[in-house]
């Protein structure tokens, strides 16, 4: 029986919302005391008050500069290989983003890594579900993650959501809100435990 873990990558494993603010504040378009904490919202626009185009601009250079890891990220990902198959699904739709993610990724235990849709990453979970196996989910987007709550399968699907500060509000009836790196790699060990 095989298991896998498909995490998100900015914002579970890399750290692009203090690089997008470090580009904001460079560029003078927020004040010097804006801090991750305060992005309340999934939406940056509207958490920080910016126009669409501001924050695009900045998202663009983003991309040039290297996203650190969280804390705890590397030691996360070696664990969990040694005990599943770990891929990341990232959202990045522009080659830049892309070529960044290769480059941010390299130094991580990520093994194998893929750009799709935010859409089509519960069809990767649903098709992966028709599979034998545990399959886990950490995720930072409370809308991708709930639209996994009606999958078929659920006794097989285990759903983490990354406490950050744009989900920390939120309902989450059937989704664990783990806020440490180390907090999924115990749950995931507990789980396969169970089966063992």
């Amino acid at each position: 029986m095989s298991h896998i873990l498909y995490t998100d990558i900015d914002g579970v494993l890399l750290q692009f919302i203090p690089t997008l603010l470090d580009v904001l504040k460079e560029r003078r378009e927020i004040p010097c005391d804006v801090l991750e904490d305060d992005v309340s919202t999934f939406y940056i626009e509207e958490a920080l008050g910016l126009p669409p185009s501001v924050v695009a601009s900045a998202m663009s250079e983003v991309w040039t500069r290297p996203l650190p890891p969280y804390p705890g990220v590397q030691d996360m990902l070696g664990e969990l290989n040694a005990m599943v198959e770990v891929v990341g699904l990232t959202d990045r739709p522009s080659t830049q983003s892309l070529e960044a993610a290769k480059r941010d990724l390299a130094d991580l235990c990520l093994l194998q890594w893929h750009s799709v849709d935010s859409d089509k990453k519960v069809d990767v979970v649903r098709h992966r579900l028709m599979l034998d196996g545990f399959v886990f989910v950490l995720e930072d987007k409370l809308k991708t993650i709930t639209r996994m709550l009606d999958l078929p399968g659920q006794d097989r699907l285990f759903l983490y959501l990354m406490d950050r500060p744009w989900n920390n509000s939120m309902d989450l009836r059937g989704i664990r809100r783990v806020y440490t790196h180390a907090a999924v790699v115990d749950d995931v060990r507990w789980q396969l435990g169970r089966v063992r």
